[in-house]
Protein backbone atom coordinates (compact mmCIF):
# COMPACT_ATOMS: atom_id res chain seq x y z
CA UNK A 1 0.00 0.00 0.00
CA UNK A 2 0.90 3.66 0.10
CA UNK A 3 1.51 3.64 3.84
CA UNK A 4 4.47 2.81 6.05
CA UNK A 5 3.60 1.41 9.49
CA UNK A 6 6.32 1.02 12.11
CA UNK A 7 5.42 -1.43 14.87
CA UNK A 8 7.31 -0.92 18.14
CA UNK A 9 7.19 -3.57 20.88
CA UNK A 10 9.13 -4.04 24.12
CA UNK A 11 12.15 -6.20 23.24
CA UNK A 12 13.22 -7.36 26.70
CA UNK A 13 10.03 -8.72 28.29
CA UNK A 14 11.07 -12.24 29.28
CA UNK A 15 7.61 -13.14 30.61
CA UNK A 16 4.16 -12.29 29.33
CA UNK A 17 2.92 -9.12 31.00
CA UNK A 18 1.06 -5.96 30.00
CA UNK A 19 3.40 -4.14 27.61
CA UNK A 20 2.83 -1.15 25.33
CA UNK A 21 2.41 -1.40 21.58
CA UNK A 22 3.13 1.65 19.42
CA UNK A 23 2.50 2.10 15.70
CA UNK A 24 3.92 5.08 13.83
CA UNK A 25 2.11 6.18 10.66
CA UNK A 26 3.84 7.67 7.63
CA UNK A 27 3.87 7.42 3.87
CA UNK A 28 6.73 5.88 1.90
CA UNK A 29 8.39 9.29 1.57
CA UNK A 30 8.60 9.55 5.37
CA UNK A 31 5.86 12.17 5.72
CA UNK A 32 3.88 11.80 8.95
CA UNK A 33 0.26 10.74 8.60
CA UNK A 34 -1.98 12.26 11.29
CA UNK A 35 -3.42 9.68 13.68
CA UNK A 36 -6.47 11.81 14.61
CA UNK A 37 -9.58 9.78 13.79
CA UNK A 38 -7.57 6.63 13.04
CA UNK A 39 -8.09 3.30 14.78
CA UNK A 40 -6.52 -0.08 14.66
CA UNK A 41 -5.88 -3.42 16.21
CA UNK A 42 -2.94 -5.77 16.53
CA UNK A 43 -2.86 -9.49 17.17
CA UNK A 44 0.35 -11.05 18.49
CA UNK A 45 0.91 -14.78 18.01
CA UNK A 46 3.67 -16.77 19.70
CA UNK A 47 3.40 -20.55 19.80
CA UNK A 48 -0.03 -21.29 21.25
CA UNK A 49 -0.26 -17.82 22.84
CA UNK A 50 -2.42 -15.11 21.30
CA UNK A 51 -2.76 -11.52 22.51
CA UNK A 52 -4.80 -8.70 20.98
CA UNK A 53 -4.98 -4.97 21.54
CA UNK A 54 -7.08 -2.09 20.27
CA UNK A 55 -5.02 0.87 19.08
CA UNK A 56 -6.04 4.48 19.67
CA UNK A 57 -4.49 7.79 18.56
CA UNK A 58 -1.64 8.86 20.83
CA UNK A 59 0.22 11.85 19.45
CA UNK A 60 0.70 13.39 16.03
CA UNK A 61 1.23 10.24 13.96
CA UNK A 62 1.11 7.42 16.50
CA UNK A 63 -1.37 4.82 17.71
CA UNK A 64 -0.98 3.10 21.08
CA UNK A 65 -2.34 0.02 22.81
CA UNK A 66 -1.44 -2.48 25.52
CA UNK A 67 -1.33 -6.28 25.33
CA UNK A 68 0.01 -9.09 27.46
CA UNK A 69 3.03 -10.49 25.59
CA UNK A 70 6.60 -11.68 26.02
CA UNK A 71 9.41 -10.79 23.63
CA UNK A 72 9.69 -14.22 22.00
CA UNK A 73 11.68 -14.78 18.78
CA UNK A 74 8.76 -16.63 17.16
CA UNK A 75 6.28 -13.75 17.69
CA UNK A 76 4.24 -12.76 14.66
CA UNK A 77 2.06 -9.64 14.53
CA UNK A 78 -0.96 -8.89 12.36
CA UNK A 79 -1.79 -5.19 12.25
CA UNK A 80 -4.98 -3.58 10.95
CA UNK A 81 -5.20 0.22 10.64
CA UNK A 82 -8.19 2.26 9.52
CA UNK A 83 -7.55 5.90 8.63
CA UNK A 84 -10.49 8.33 8.42
CA UNK A 85 -12.48 7.82 5.22
CA UNK A 86 -10.19 4.99 4.02
CA UNK A 87 -10.59 1.23 3.90
CA UNK A 88 -8.64 -0.83 6.47
CA UNK A 89 -4.99 -1.62 5.69
CA UNK A 90 -3.22 -4.72 6.98
CA UNK A 91 0.44 -5.47 7.63
CA UNK A 92 2.29 -8.47 9.05
CA UNK A 93 5.45 -8.36 11.14
CA UNK A 94 7.98 -10.71 12.74
CA UNK A 95 9.31 -8.12 15.21
CA UNK A 96 11.77 -10.28 17.15
CA UNK A 97 13.06 -12.51 14.36
CA UNK A 98 16.32 -10.50 14.26
CA UNK A 99 16.09 -8.91 17.70
CA UNK A 100 19.80 -8.10 17.76
CA UNK A 101 19.54 -5.93 14.65
CA UNK A 102 15.83 -5.09 14.39
CA UNK A 103 15.37 -1.38 15.10
CA UNK A 104 11.56 -1.80 15.13
CA UNK A 105 11.71 -3.91 18.29
CA UNK A 106 12.61 -1.50 21.09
Amino acid sequence: GIYHFELVLVKDSKTAKDNPILVYLSDHAGNKIPSAGASGSVTLLSGATKASAALQPDGENRLKGVAKYASAPDTKAVLSITLPGKPPEQARFTPFANAGTDAAAK
